[in-house]
């Protein structure tokens, strides 16, 4: 299986793929006193999923690079500030995987609904 990691930026100085801000696959929700970390990284995986189902070129191709590290090399590391809280590259991590064992970037639940 191929294996992906969620690595944070101020301590990992291995290799990887910033997603961060900015890049193409950040997260432009940003935590305050009224948007907590949670609600941040649900809003991103709603605005994700609508890019990939829209086939926003900018996602598809970030996420197609990324995929084509990943089966390349069979390890692929997401970098970013956040880990190890809770952090939206995780979802880019559950994207890459679904395409990894489904072929999609998305799958359906039982209710035919398109998750991540």
């Amino acid at each position: 299986m191929e294996k992906i990691n969620v690595r944070n930026k101020s301590n990992w100085k291995g290799k990887g793929f910033y997603v961060g801000r900015p890049s193409p696959l950040s997260n432009p929700f940003i935590i305050t006193d009224t948007q907590s970390r949670d609600f941040c990284i649900k809003s991103y995986s709603h605005m994700i999923k609508n890019s990939i189902l829209n086939s926003d070129f900018n996602i598809i191709s970030a996420l197609s690079n990324l995929y084509s590290y990943l089966i390349k090399y069979g390890e692929l590391n997401l970098i970013c500030y956040c880990s190890p809280k809770p952090c939206h590259a995780e979802i880019i991590k559950k994207i890459l995987l679904n395409k990894y064992h489904t072929n999609y970037w998305l799958v359906k639940n039982e209710k035919g609904e398109y998750i991540i």
